[in-house]
């Protein structure tokens, strides 16, 4: 029994999911729609009602989760800091794996 168990949770579809904190530069706006697009194109689904936005000495942060979609291999976390340390506007970022 405990090998169906394991052949079933192997069918199952894994979807990683990674908590993002983002504080961007002062006067910066960041958008949405293009941070939805960054996460597509890496193979991550911004979960639409985990945005919390907040504003710290003038500076906008946004923390939200993201979802890999499963069709695609998502980058890895130490991927994906490479790339957040040069996109334009981010001053600080945070990247943690996620509980489904």
């Amino acid at each position: 029994s405990m090998i169906l168990i394991l052949r079933f949770e192997a069918w199952l579809p894994s979807h990683h999911s990674v908590a993002i904190s983002m504080s961007f530069s002062r006067g910066f706006a960041p958008s949405e729609k293009v941070l939805r697009r960054v996460a597509l194109e890496r193979g991550y689904e911004i979960v639409g009602e985990s945005i919390a936005i907040a504003y710290r000495d003038g500076r906008p942060e946004w923390r939200f989760v993201a979802v890999g979609l499963g069709k695609v291999k998502e980058a890895p976390l130490s991927e994906l800091a490479l790339e957040f340390a040069s996109f334009e506007g981010v001053e600080d970022f945070s990247l943690a794996h996620a509980r489904n």
